[in-house]
């Protein structure tokens, strides 16, 4: 969503950001070493691996302008009630205990990437 808004402040647009839709973002370099982990532990079977933070897409836009100001003016607060398009899941979010058992580190909270 980071580079959705920089090119919507480039274009000078702006975005709505659904209030009621529920995600658990996680960094690249996380996922990256999580599934490292788990292959290299030999584990079989279903792991969940994801942010440990459900947050609404409103809630991750206003962590991402947090650090940009200037990109604040383009997020708006939007209902998926309104939203006339393809289906969407208003909750993704996933339960990653067991993969977080196996883990040597703290799957990381957004909010706390965010602030880096």
């Amino acid at each position: 969503m980071d580079e959705q808004l920089m090119l919507a402040w480039r274009a000078g647009k702006t975005m709505s950001l659904f209030v009621d839709e529920f995600r658990c973002p996680i960094p690249a370099a996380a996922t990256a070493r999580a599934v490292w982990e788990l292959v290299n532990a030999g584990v079989t079977g279903l792991y969940h691996v994801a942010g440990a933070e459900k947050l609404s897409r409103w809630q991750i836009g206003e962590l991402l302008t947090a650090g940009h100001p200037e990109w604040r003016r383009l997020i708006t607060p939007e209902t998926l009630k309104n939203y006339e398009g393809a289906p969407r899941a208003p909750d993704t979010s996933l339960n990653c205990s067991k993969a977080q058992a196996r883990l040597s580190f703290r799957l990381p909270r957004f909010s706390e990437t965010c602030a880096q």
